[in-house]
């Protein structure tokens, strides 16, 4: 894992990115391991309120946020590639996390979350919706819709940042 970022990591992100699909992880489907963290759940968790964030390029938060799931290297990570924050800066992938989360409608989901040093748990709509929901941000109501079951997850404001709250299972 590479702590600081390369000079120019321009070449590095556009040879890397000619195959993305190589960096997605599967989905993870172990129902056992998801049973097991439900009923983990039972004795309530710590709450995360997690932005929505339709400018972010992958969902990431911090190793200390989800401290209790381990961290794996990425090829990102172990090339030194870094994402450019909102203001510029270049912050160091440091790997990811798969982490069991349950939200206030009561759908338990498993998030593959990138860890960098951030200081917000951010939801990218686009690792959302290449994931096969709908993202809709409206006055009458926000949510996240899964198109083929039609399960929806609210999505709530909080001042100008739309959230959704999941208790880390």
């Amino acid at each position: 894992s590479s702590s600081s970022c390369p000079e120019d990591s321009s070449a590095i992100v556009a040879e890397d990115c000619k195959d993305f699909k190589q960096t997605i992880p599967a989905p993870l489907n172990d129902v056992d391991k998801i049973k097991k963290h439900q009923q983990k759940s039972a004795d309530g968790g710590r709450v995360v309120k997690a932005k929505v964030d339709s400018g972010a390029a992958v969902t990431v938060a911090s190793a200390s946020t989800f401290e209790e799931y381990k961290t794996h290297p990425t090829h990102e990570s172990e090339h030194g590639i870094c994402y450019t924050s909102a203001c510029g800066s270049k912050i160091p992938d440091e790997g990811i996390k798969y982490v069991f989360v349950q939200t206030k409608d009561g759908h338990v989901r498993t998030l593959s979350m990138r860890v960098a040093n951030v200081n917000s748990v951010l939801l990218s709509v686009y690792d959302m919706i290449h994931k096969n929901p709908r993202v809709v941000f409206d006055l009458d109501g926000s949510y996240v819709e899964h198109k083929t079951t039609g399960e929806k997850i609210s999505i709530v404001w909080d001042g100008h940042n739309p959230v959704i709250e999941m208790t880390v299972l």
